[in-house]
């Protein structure tokens, strides 16, 4: 009775309409997938925590290039080759000529047309423009006229104000020119986001009420599979035979969508080739099944932040004194599923050694500092108040955070207050949103805890995305040095060695003994996934299931 009530449950999750040739076929050449709910197709659309929609475009939709999560590089994709002016403002990108839109038809992929340089043209429109679908990703902005256009009234946008603003244009069908508001080398990874993709005019023209045009029959794909079948729980895809990349076998992917908390019973019941897991799902199938684990580090830091505009957190020396007091390792070892750093360019999955650098944990420097700062003993003029997400994980890094301040600093738990706020709240003090002008936005209090992940995965650029003194997202309003002057020359550097070795050199300057320490680093988060007989998967947000093989 057990075995069958799981091989209806299998029936139920996985489609088992399929004749006995299909299913026989399905066992070599199929992955069942199981992924949390997710929010949107529309790559414009995509909110930045909806991991599961992510995995889905990554492979429905194509960009100029691509991340692959295997080697952690990112690589042509729809773009043949490209070029750029001597002023690095322009960049010219030739299309493949194989190129195609696709459509799941009676079963089969079939072309539909060429994909083509407008296609890109009408999805920066859509991404520039600030009405929805689009949540305004930031990262568009790297395109000419495209802020402009995204803070315009909207009552003055029109067709003609955004050809003419919008710095993307047709040179003819495979040939498109970006205009940048300034030199981007790193371009290639930014392309690589959903922002950036084309998007097919005939598909979203036919959108229903909700706006959704993600229907089979009607939506076009670009990516290495075309989506065959939806509805509410699930949705299937098929390999696209016109991708330019065939290094996989799997030519259908059938993918179920479950509440995190059930997947790991689900995989059990094998239902499943692969699953996303959250934390707490990786820790309940370690009990069971420990060998079907996988995990990578993910792009998520946790770190430590200052408000610089505090009279006592303004010390460097004190912002030196806590972040050499704090030994990663053992906070890495009392919250688990992460990884201790003490920078912000996470390592590739390839180079997890370097994640398990705990930075420098020197506690009598850190007192020296400390009496260098005026505080010698922890004689602090004012108690440091400490901001932190409502969870019960964040709570206890903190408290931990507080045990090595006193047994390394002298520090009681007087000397600090913990303040509890919702995400929103914590992000916001994190970037700098709450005014330190404005006398009507709350003061931000010295010190909060927040977990950070940057816009793209060009590791050598994540610094900048977060600590830079102008441009990082984790507003310190600490003076910009030299660090600051090293990201801005790493940025404007064509040479990927030559500009991870200035990063480097930054965040020595930033995090190392000496530095100026805007924010401290502390942990990576890991992905967590389960896998079964597959070959070429990753933990590593996005999917990319035309690497997979049985």
């Amino acid at each position: 009775m057990r075995s069958l009530a799981k091989f209806l449950l299998a029936l139920c999750f996985f489609g088992a309409a399929l004749s006995p040739e299909a299913l026989s076929a399905a066992q070599s050449d199929s992955a069942r997938v199981l992924l949390p709910p997710f929010g949107t197709l529309d790559p414009v659309a995509l909110a930045p925590g909806d991991r599961s929609g992510r995995d889905l475009v990554e492979n429905l939709f194509a960009g100029l290039t691509r991340y692959d999560p295997l080697t952690n590089q990112i690589v042509p994709a729809l773009a043949q080759s490209w070029s750029i002016s001597p002023d690095g403002l322009e960049w010219t990108f030739r299309l493949r000529q194989e190129a195609q839109w696709v459509r799941v038809r009676n079963g089969r992929v079939e072309a539909v047309r060429p994909i083509v340089a407008g296609d890109f043209v009408f999805g920066l429109r859509r991404a520039c423009d600030a009405q929805p679908p689009n949540p305004v990703a930031k990262t568009v902005f790297v395109i000419s006229g495209c802020r402009k256009i995204a803070t315009t009234n909207p009552l003055l946008i029109d067709d003609l104000f955004i050809a003419r603003e919008l710095g993307a244009r047709v040179a003819n069908a495979r040939t498109l020119v970006l205009r940048l508001e300034f030199p981007t080398p790193m371009l290639p990874h930014l392309l690589a986001l959903p922002e950036f993709r084309p998007v097919p005019r005939e598909s979203v023209s036919l959108a229903a009420e909700n706006g959704d045009w993600a229907v089979p029959n009607q939506m076009l794909s670009s990516g290495a599979y075309a989506l065959a079948a939806r509805d509410a729980t699930s949705l299937t895809l098929l390999r696209n035979p016109l991708w330019h990349e065939q290094t996989g076998t799997i030519a259908q992917v059938r993918v179920t969508f479950a509440a995190p908390e059930a997947i790991p019973e689900l995989f059990m019941a094998q239902n499943a080739d692969f699953a996303r897991l959250d934390r707490d799902s990786a820790a309940q199938l370690a009990l069971s099944a420990p060998e079907t684990l996988i995990s990578a580090p993910s792009s998520a830091v946790i770190m430590l932040g200052f408000a610089a505009e505090r009279p006592v957190t303004q010390r460097e020396a004190l912002r030196r004194a806590l972040a050499l007091a704090i030994d990663r390792k053992a906070l890495a070892q009392s919250l688990g599923a992460v990884l201790p750093t003490w920078r912000l360019s996470t390592p590739a999955a390839a180079d997890v050694a370097l994640a398990a650098e705990a930075g420098i944990f020197a506690p009598e420097l850190a007192k020296a500092q400390l009496a260098a700062a005026g505080y010698s003993g922890c004689r602090l003029p004012e108690r440091l108040e400490l901001v932190i997400e409502d969870t019960p994980r964040m709570e206890a890094l903190a408290n931990a955070l507080f045990a090595q301040w006193q047994a390394h600093l002298g520090c009681n738990l007087p000397n600090f207050r913990l303040t509890k706020r919702n995400a929103e709240v914590v992000r916001r003090l994190a970037d700098g949103t709450f005014s330190t002008i404005r006398t009507t936005d709350p003061i931000r209090p010295p010190m909060w805890l927040f977990t950070w992940s940057p816009d793209h995965r060009d590791i050598t650029a994540w610094a900048g995305d977060g600590a830079h003194c102008r441009y990082g997202f984790l507003k310190s309003y600490v003076p910009c040095g030299d660090a600051d002057q090293l990201v801005n020359a790493a940025l404007l550097e064509n040479d990927l060695s030559r500009r991870a070795t200035l990063i480097a050199q930054a965040e020595q300057g930033y995090f190392g003994e000496n530095g100026t320490f805007p924010v401290v680093p502390l942990l990576i988060e890991l992905d967590f996934a389960a896998r079964r007989a597959l070959q070429g998967v990753s933990a590593a947000t996005p999917l990319w299931f035309a690497a997979w093989s049985r």
